[in-house]
Parts: structure tokens; sequence; C-alpha cells
């Protein structure tokens, strides 16, 4: 039997996808911790530990659509423009944030990442549906 192509793209935003399962996963270990009252040294600003949590489920849950996304025979395409966007968004909300002084500039540059793969989401997303 043949092995099966798979497209460039295809590949692209399985790669992508994978690389947001890691991110998010160390995110959702970072703010997991920080939720049980574990101080990691490594966020920029304090908040109480329900808002955490809260963080830390956001952030788990969308990594688990990201493995869901990866199971599947062909990635939906809808699904990636929502990830896109939470990724987009999250970054977006940094800046934002940064540029009104309220976090170090070390935080947004930490959120570069979520920024290139939201982008690229939603670049493939865009891209997939003229295909």
């Amino acid at each position: 039997m043949p092995a099966q192509s798979v497209a460039p793209s295809e590949r692209l935003i399985r790669a992508a996808l994978w690389s947001a399962v890691a991110l998010n996963a160390s995110g959702t270990a970072l703010f997991g911790a920080h939720a049980v009252g574990v101080d990691t040294g490594l966020l920029p600003v304090t908040a109480p530990r329900y808002y955490m949590a809260m963080l830390a489920w956001t952030v788990a849950l969308f990594g688990a659509l990201y493995v869901w996304l990866l199971r599947q025979p062909a990635i939906d395409r809808r699904f990636v423009t929502l990830a896109g966007a939470g990724k987009l968004g999250f970054f977006l909300v940094a800046v934002l944030y940064g540029v009104l002084g309220e976090i170090p500039a070390r935080a947004v540059l930490n959120m570069l990442p979520d920024g290139v793969l939201g982008t690229l989401f939603l670049w493939w997303a865009a891209r997939a549906q003229t295909a």
C-alpha cells in the first residue's frame, strides 16, 4: 500500500499545533503552580490564586483543542480559526498592557510565540478556505 501523501501546508499546521501543545502545557503548569500557591518567580505580576486557576484552565482547554485537532484525519479550518484568534488575542492583550505600562516589556516578549502561532493559524485557515 503506498504511503499517504501529506501536503506541505498540512505538515506545517500540524507542526504548529504540536508547538502550541507544548507551549500551552508549559503555560498550564506555570499558571497551575501559581494557582496552588507556588511562586515560580516567572510571572511579571501577581494575581489571586483563583485567577491563576482560571487562566490555567483556559490555557489547558485550548491545549486540549490542539490535541483534538491533531487526532483528526483532516484539520478543521474553523477550529484553527478559533485557535488563531485565541493565541493572537492573548498576545495582543499583552501588547496593550505592555504599552500601558502595566506589564514589563519582557512579559510581552514572552508572549511573542503566541502571536506568531496565532498569526500562522489564521493565515493557514484563510488559505485553507480558498484552497
